[in-house]
């Protein structure tokens, strides 16, 4: 069921455009919606086709807060009927070289259940996955907190993995916006940068207060892929839960103006050669 992109959730690519490298591109051919049906989750999830226009290669990005799976606790029951609405939401998606980031797998006071609770999710997501190909290649990595990622192992490789724990100096077990550069391995210079966005909820009486955090936050977390990714030469796609109603490459684009300076000439990437929009 595919309907209007919701407001908290995005996938938003920046990327270099006169990145001098040898990165092969990768560009969007369309993105949809998948409704909640059934409530699965309490949240939609986005799912963006992605090919590289020389190779003919394509796959799979999906973003997903499974906030209705993972209360476990409280709702046996329906953790066992939800997890068999999943094959309804992402079974015709998981394709070689399917990517999923994920959010609110398990509650923050069921931390210790996470990797259980992805394990069990990826036995589902390899059963779609050999009913296909007759392989079983797809792999979970948690983020050590909420959430976690599950890629197709036999196309990507992880070459880097940069946590990016939330702003927050006086707490030292919050949420993470990890960061994931992949190489495929077998189309030399094929990469892609991959952020797994939980920025804080948003509260009524400290809206405005929040939206000025979330920027914080944001700034921090492209400083932190800037160290690793230089300049943005391998396109990044941040995805996930903004837990804002404003556009998200607005957004971006606010953060990244005064956070984002080339450090050889002082001048800002925003102002010379990045191009930040939304997939739609």
């Amino acid at each position: 069921v595919l309907v209007e992109v919701p407001v908290m959730l995005s996938v938003v690519k920046i990327v270099n455009n006169s990145a001098k490298n040898p990165n092969l591109k990768i560009e969007s051919t369309n993105m949809q919606v998948i409704n909640k049906e059934n409530h699965m989750s309490d949240h939609n999830a986005i799912v963006t086709n992605l090919v590289n226009p020389d190779t003919k290669f394509n796959f799979n990005l999906l973003s997903f807060n499974m906030e209705g799976l993972c209360d476990r606790n409280y709702y046996p029951g329906e953790f066992s009927k939800r997890l068999e609405l999943l094959e309804v939401h992402v079974n015709r998606f998981v394709t070689p070289g399917f990517i999923m980031v994920t959010q609110e797998l398990v509650l923050q006071k069921d931390k210790d259940r996470l990797e259980e609770t992805g394990e069990i999710i990826k036995e589902l997501l390899n059963n779609y996955f050999e009913s296909k190909t007759g392989s079983r290649p797809i792999h979970f990595m948690s983020d050590g907190f909420t959430g976690g990622i599950f890629y197709d192992d036999s196309i990507w490789n992880l070459n880097t993995l940069v946590e990016i724990p939330r702003f927050n100096p006086q707490k030292t077990e919050d949420k993470k916006s990890n960061f994931y550069l992949f190489n495929h391995r077998a189309i030399e210079n094929l990469n892609i940068g991959i952020v797994n966005i939980h920025l804080k909820a948003p509260t009524p009486e400290a809206y405005f207060k929040l939206v000025e955090r979330q920027r914080h936050e944001l700034q921090n977390i492209l400083k932190k892929v800037d160290t690793i990714n230089k300049g943005f030469n391998v396109p990044v796609y941040l995805c996930g839960d903004y837990n804002n109603r404003t556009n998200k490459a607005e957004q971006i684009f606010n953060s990244t103006r005064s956070s984002l300076v080339n450090m050889t000439t002082g001048q800002k990437y925003i102002d010379q050669n990045i191009s930040i929009f939304l997939n739609k």
